[in-house]
């Protein structure tokens, strides 16, 4: 990459360590640069460096251990590596702006977006109230916020995911920064609201003339914004290029490698897959009927009296043993709703749920759902313990044995788990709920807090497992390559409704919905020459205490009728195996 004084952002030889006495080096000897109306993709697995490169820039070291060993952080040509705190924080959310993956830990939940929004741009901007509020409208419509002024007034919990992360965005521009830095901004959302927001960023960095700094681990994400591309490997930038040239002819092994995986994912069920799809039982595991799960909200105003929440309406499918179902839809559609109903986390308002076997849970959060003040062996042996599956002395000899089954190996029984990436721990995670012997296992999201090889290798151990063990899996994710490597049925979510179940080649391929058309055009691939036929959904979606009349799709659907609007449609087959609620499935069906 070629330097100029255009550059927005130059990093030159930058070292970062960590540590009380000694620092341990986790950036080493870095350089790359970013020039107006570019997008520069810093990419790599985690603990690579990306996030730390971040805060370098941004000089977020407060509290920790972390300091900058060596370098210059040049942006405008001032070097920010020699400011110190009080002049750093005058080009925070000025000069220099970053938007974090999880836009509701960097929203206040007990303030509103409109106050929030205020109060950054009075930091640095001296404004009277009503100009503060005209200039903050002006942003939310900007980031496509349709109902800005509304929004002012909502707090953070009562806007979507995909809506937060606009908010988010609109503060990051509240004063015009020469540089955006976006630290994985797209990993936790849906694919309709992640390419919403790829999109977003890369008209504001061309409309506003940003350098952008975009971290990821995603390549197909890669694919559709970036201008530049910088591999990051063990604390070094091992390769660095144009998009083009990276991603069609990368010299790197790691980069390599990191493309292979991107593209094996996107690839359709293999014959090993075929194989194991002929393992699968006629015995029915679990089955739901008529399923419903309503929230009492209380009213908008006071004394007015409660209204629903419509979480789930009317879900209906089989799960057989040694079966995947995959469970696909827009955040706040109903999945994990879903999931923890089967799981007995929640209880249900209407309808049933019958069991062959009891179920296990794995959560999206590895590190989260395991306790950090517990060794592994002691939280894998507690389940056995509380409901007295085997004697005591059989116990120890059942967690090596569920350590190996996993592929971790026996002397990890005495680790914490800080101490395993997180792909070893959602292998203890795995782990735990194996050791409760299930035959059914509802995975929430497993998968989508992962680089793309660790991905790989958590969905290859869970189709071992079942392969081995005959286990059946309600695969929960927003990632419809991740579903469609290990599902041999897809079901589509939407506002609480399933509209469409059909076999995983089949729903790709032929697939009879408008929204799980709209979901299939959405999904990013790792090839920038690949033209997308792009459907795009207008509008959020709806509001599930007061869902629309007729099909709920409606609002969003490009072939709404009168007759959607009016009549709800039931599930009916189309194909073997195939069924959808929609009036007209023929004008999507083979098209």
């Amino acid at each position: 990459m070629y330097l100029n004084d255009e550059a927005v952002l130059k990093v030159e030889n930058l070292r970062v360590g960590f540590g009380e006495e000694e620092k341990r080096e986790v950036v080493r000897n870095i350089s790359f640069q970013i020039k107006k109306g570019e997008v520069l993709c810093l990419v790599g697995e985690s603990g690579s460096g990306k996030s730390v490169t971040a805060f370098s820039i941004m000089q977020l070291f407060h509290g920790t251990t972390g300091m900058i060993l060596g370098g210059k952080i040049l942006v405008n040509g001032t070097n920010l590596a020699e400011l110190s705190e009080k002049e750093m924080q005058k080009r925070r959310g000025n000069e220099i702006a970053m938007v974090f993956q999880e836009p509701m830990t960097s929203l206040n939940p007990v303030i509103t977006i409109g106050v929030q929004m205020a109060r950054a741009m009075r930091l640095h901007q001296k404004l009277e109230k009503q100009k503060v509020r005209e200039k903050s409208i002006q942003l939310l419509e900007k980031v496509g916020i349709k109902h800005a002024e509304k929004t002012l007034y909502a707090y953070p919990h009562e806007v979507s995911g995909g809506m937060r992360q606009r908010i988010m965005i609109a503060m990051a521009m509240i004063n015009k920064p020469s540089l955006l830095i976006c630290d994985e901004p797209t990993s936790a959302l849906d694919v309709i609201v992640q390419d919403q927001i790829i999109k977003l960023i890369k008209s504001l960095c061309v409309q506003e003339e940003m350098a952008v700094l975009f971290i990821t681990h995603d390549m197909s994400v890669v694919a559709q914004i970036a201008d530049q591309i910088a591999v990051m490997h063990h604390g070094k930038i091992v390769e660095s290029d144009e998009k083009k040239k990276i991603l069609f002819c990368p010299k790197n092994e790691y980069t390599k490698r990191l493309i292979c995986d991107a593209m094996a994912m996107q690839k359709e069920k293999n014959e090993e897959s075929d194989i194991l799809s002929d393992k699968i039982n006629e015995q029915i595991i679990l089955k739901v009927s008529d399923l419903k799960k309503y929230y009492k909200m209380p009213g908008e105003k006071l004394l007015e009296k409660s209204r629903k929440f419509v979480a789930l309406e009317d879900i209906s499918f089989e799960l057989r043993k040694g079966e995947t179902i995959g469970i696909v839809g827009e955040s706040g559609c109903g999945k994990t709703t879903l999931g923890q109903l089967i799981c007995g986390i929640q209880t249900k308002s209407d309808g049933n749920i019958q069991y062959a076997e009891k179920a296990q849970i794995i959560f999206q959060d590895p590190y989260g759902s395991l306790n950090a003040k517990m060794k592994v062996g002691t939280i894998l042996a507690e389940g056995i313990k509380k409901h007295k599956l085997l004697p005591p002395d059989q116990i120890q000899p059942r967690v090596l044995e569920l350590l190996k089954l996993v592929g971790l190996h026996e002397s990890d029984v005495n680790k914490y788990p800080h101490e395993f990436s997180g792909g070893q721990r959602q292998r203890i995670v795995v782990a735990r709920a194996l050791s409760f012997n299930p035959k059914l296992i509802v995975c929430d999201e497993p998968v989508s807090a992962l680089d793309v090889s660790v991905q790989a290798q958590v969905l290859n151990l869970l189709e071992d497992l079942q392969k081995e063990l005959g286990i059946s899996y309600l695969f929960i994710a927003h990632g419809m390559a991740v579903v469609r490597h290990i599902s041999h049925r897809v079901g589509v979510m939407y506002l609480g409704k399933m509209v469409e179940i059909a076999e995983t080649d089949e729903l790709f391929e032929h697939c009879g919905h408008p929204y799980t058309q709209a979901l299939l055009s959405s999904v990013p691939v790792a090839n920038p020459l690949h033209k997308k036929n792009q459907i795009m959904l207008e509008g959020e979606v709806p509001n599930p205490i007061n869902p629309p009349t007729g099909c709920r799709f409606h609002p969003r659907c490009r072939f709404a009728c009168d007759k959607c609007k009016q009549e709800e449609p039931q599930l009916r087959k189309i194909a073997q195996g195939h069924v959808v609620a929609c009036h007209y499935p023929e004008k999507v069906y083979g098209n």
